[in-house]
């Protein structure tokens, strides 16, 4: 599907309607496919609209065409800009520091990135700096299906402006937190969340249970790894090569819910000291994607 060469910057609306309801504090037209449409926001498709409601209706306010005619590579474009939503084929990577990439992007520990399989492109997804979180590293991220990511750190901290945690602003090293973005890229804004305490549920005392990685399963349950050996309630071992898969019956403030082995490194030949796991990601399809702390032969 090509667009006209003529067709307009995607930051600003398009049509009079959308820029007269603005000007006047109106909402903004509603569009029947939001939510209708059975394709994801983040990929191309032939359809009109997209699955995501929200993320739908903010991209068609900027860009009719996605609503009028089909949702197509810039529509998905702008989906990934302003909603957060991750094509399957894309990873999320934080790197604990301030790291240049080849293509010259700083990326800071605060911050994550994003890169475009396709074009080897690097870019900010995420900037820590512009939502008070300038003083965290990031060890672990996960994006959920509403665009809100889960973030867990290397160490506790406090975050002005998070709400339902236990503490007020404090979290810790054993938590995971949400961000629901108003935006996303470069220039980063939205609201903090608590949403899992780690202390309810047996990661807590001991620096071995701390989150290094996240990822969340389509039934709402979390898979995260651990920083070293330890056992939590109902898993009496768990190392630094697997993962544990936890099952909440409540979140937030009231962290509750069963564990349960997910992954068992050592089955799979993952038992040395570099092949310790710093990340594992779970996929859409459930396959497993690991990065270690180190190379092994």
């Amino acid at each position: 599907m090509q667009r006209a060469e003529t067709r307009r910057s995607p930051s600003a609306p398009a049509t009079a309607s959308i820029a007269v309801a603005a000007l006047l504090g109106l909402a903004p037209p509603a569009f029947a496919n939001c939510g209708s449409a059975t394709g994801e926001c983040c990929i191309p498709h032939t359809e009109v609209g997209c699955s995501d409601s929200a993320c739908c209706t903010t991209v068609c306010n900027l860009d009719p065409f996605c609503c009028d005619v089909g949702w197509d590579e810039y529509c998905a474009g702008e989906a990934v800009t302003h909603c957060g939503c991750v094509p399957p084929d894309r990873t999320i990577v934080g790197f604990g520091a301030s790291v240049t990439l080849p293509s010259g992007l700083v990326v800071d520990k605060h911050d994550l990135a994003v890169r475009d399989p396709i074009t080897n492109a690097w870019s900010t997804w995420f900037d820590g700096e512009d939502v008070g979180f300038s003083a965290a590293t990031i060890v672990a991220a996960a994006p959920l299906p509403d665009g809100s990511v889960l973030l867990a750190t290397a160490a506790s901290g406090t975050l002005a402006g998070l709400v339902g945690g236990p503490a007020g602003g404090a979290y810790e090293a054993y938590d995971i937190l949400r961000f629901t973005p108003s935006s996303f890229g470069p220039t980063t804004s939205g609201t903090w969340s608590f949403y899992f305490d780690g202390s309810d549920v047996g990661l807590s005392a001991n620096t071995n249970r701390t989150i290094q990685s996240i990822s969340s399963l389509s039934d709402g349950s979390l898979v995260i790894s651990v920083k070293g050996s330890t056992s939590v309630p109902g898993v009496t071992t768990v190392g630094p090569f697997d993962l544990l898969k936890f099952t909440p019956t409540s979140l937030g403030s009231v962290t509750a819910g069963t564990w349960t082995k997910y992954f068992e490194g050592g089955d799979v030949g993952l038992t040395q000291n570099p092949e310790k796991l710093d990340n594992g990601w779970v996929r859409n399809d459930g396959s497993i994607v690991f990065s270690t702390q180190g190379t092994s032969a």
